[in-house]
């Protein structure tokens, strides 16, 4: 049974679809929504991470006025995302996280890795990534 979604977001399209999705989720289910944004940076942040870290859930809440879903919003700083990500799903107790997938592909994806892909890879709970 589903009762607390968790979906990370980023102001990528894929992002966007993936709350979308889990408004939809949330709803049908009868599930608590919490929308959150890693911040990627080492502590102490500097006042643009902060400042795009609100517009991507300022975003995010106006798609869910629209999709007419409740929903809590966080933010968080770590330097690894998916680590981030991962953290607040343990500690929150959530039953399923939402992600988008950029695609990130050849070298890029080699270097970096992908946050969903270490999402999936180390979640605890289930994941559901979002293309």
């Amino acid at each position: 049974m589903l009762k607390k979604l968790l979906v990370a977001v980023d102001g990528s399209s894929q992002a966007k679809k993936a709350a979308k999705y889990a408004f939809k989720l949330g709803k049908a289910y009868g599930a608590s929504v919490t929308v959150l944004n890693v911040i990627g940076v080492e502590p102490p942040i500097e006042r643009e991470d902060e400042r795009k870290s609100k517009e991507v859930l300022s975003h995010v809440e106006k798609i869910a006025k629209e999709a007419k879903a409740n929903c809590k919003i966080k933010s968080r700083i770590d330097p690894i995302i998916h680590r981030g990500i991962i953290e607040e799903a343990e500690e929150g107790g959530y039953d399923l996280i939402i992600i988008g997938s950029k695609g990130l592909t050849g070298i890029k994806r080699m270097a970096m890795g992908s946050v969903a892909e270490n999402v999936v890879r180390h979640a605890n709970c289930p994941v559901t990534v979002i293309r």
